[in-house]
């Protein structure tokens, strides 16, 4: 196909994230404006979106310059303090506990690939780090928190050391 000059139209597919982001920016100014309910749904969407690429990718699908790993902990983190803003501390402490169980599936999952598994390995703790202050918010106890850093941190061990093995091997 040709424009009106003499050089060819170049298609560019969108990127795999623009989506994403696209919900990100949109939260991020309704959230700037005050309107909280407009960012939320955007959150959410953003949530629903970053789940989307990532059973993408845990199926084996590349997504060149995608990592959907960190837009899932990103939206979350953001919805869920919308849902703190609300005092709604338990719905934000379920979905961060969403979030990091999605995760801990990610690590363990032997048929998912390598870079995939290794995302959710580095990002486990920064999920961790949000479900923990929405558990404090939630009215958690201590040994509560100290229960889900543990359930954590074994899976995120056990996981490193069998990718660890893996790659040896």
């Amino acid at each position: 196909m040709k424009n009106r000059g003499s050089h060819p139209i170049e298609l560019v597919a969108p990127h795999p994230d623009e989506k994403w982001r696209y919900m990100m920016i949109e939260g991020n100014a309704a959230f700037r404006a005050g309107d909280k309910d407009a960012a939320l749904t955007f959150y959410l969407k953003g949530i629903d979106e970053a789940e989307r690429l990532l059973g993408l990718a845990r199926s084996g699908h590349a997504l060149d310059e995608s990592d959907p790993v960190p837009a899932l902990v990103v939206a979350a983190s953001n919805a869920a303090n919308v849902y703190a803003g609300r005092a709604d501390h338990a719905r934000s402490k379920r979905l961060m506990q969403r979030v990091t169980t999605t995760l801990l599936g990610g690590i363990t999952d032997r048929r998912a690939p390598q870079d995939m598994r290794r995302s959710c390995l580095q990002h486990v703790n920064r999920a961790l780090a949000y479900l923990t202050d929405h558990m404090r918010q939630a009215g958690a106890s201590d040994a509560e928190i100290a229960g889900q850093i543990a359930v954590v941190r074994k899976t995120a061990d056990a996981c490193r050391n069998a990718v660890l093995a893996e790659y040896l091997h």
